[in-house]
């Protein structure tokens, strides 16, 4: 089980899971990489990013309290190649 990780976007018109199957059973750290050329989102599996989700520009992050598995949190991204990392806030 890891306690951080990487999610590329490499394409504008798919929707990312943020780990395969990543069990993290507590708080989070979502963070768009500053290097970004674009806004991310987050959201369930229909997150777009035009439509719906949690934007977070370039920099940006959210603290989400609990997450189950980062399998059931996603990524849009505007700007192909972009990134979004993660970390546990609770490391075991």
């Amino acid at each position: 089980m890891a306690n951080a990780g990487t999610l590329n976007c490499t394409s504008t018109t798919l929707t990312y899971a943020l780990a395969a199957d990543e069990p993290i059973n507590g708080p989070v750290r979502v963070k768009a990489a500053a290097a970004n050329s674009g806004n991310v989102f987050l959201g369930d599996s229909t997150v777009t990013k035009a439509a719906n989700g949690y934007e977070l520009a370039k920099g940006e992050y959210i603290d989400i309290p609990y997450v189950v598995n980062l399998n059931q949190l996603y990524a849009a991204a505007a700007t192909a190649n972009d990134d979004v990392y993660w970390i546990k806030l609770n490391w075991d």
